[in-house]
């Protein structure tokens, strides 16, 4: 068996609202704003998986994206909390999202 991460990254966003020079997602995504989202049914299946692991790791949402321009993003959240009550969550943002 494998031993528990520290942390699990989950990406709710692929893409980001703004395009600082110095980010890797700009060589990744180009210049146009055409996103990818984490879907509510597969945030769901993730986060189920996750707890029937039986793993006790942080979960962050943060990689190549700002997070809160999916517009689902507060459900997704919200089924990760379901799923995992004890669990640290973080999302790193730029609050992009939710000036919308």
């Amino acid at each position: 068996t494998q031993p528990p991460p520290f942390c699990v990254q989950v990406e709710l966003t692929e893409g980001c609202n703004l395009r600082c020079t110095f980010c890797g997602l700009n060589g990744i995504r180009g210049k146009e704003n055409d996103f990818k989202f984490l879907t509510v049914p597969l945030a769901v299946r993730l986060a189920d998986m996750i707890a029937a692991s039986g793993w006790n790791s942080r979960i962050e949402f943060a990689m190549h994206g700002e997070p809160t321009m999916n517009p689902d993003h507060v459900a997704c959240l919200a089924e990760f909390r379901r799923a995992l009550p004890g669990h640290h969550l973080m999302m790193t943002s730029n609050g992009g999202g939710l000036l919308r």
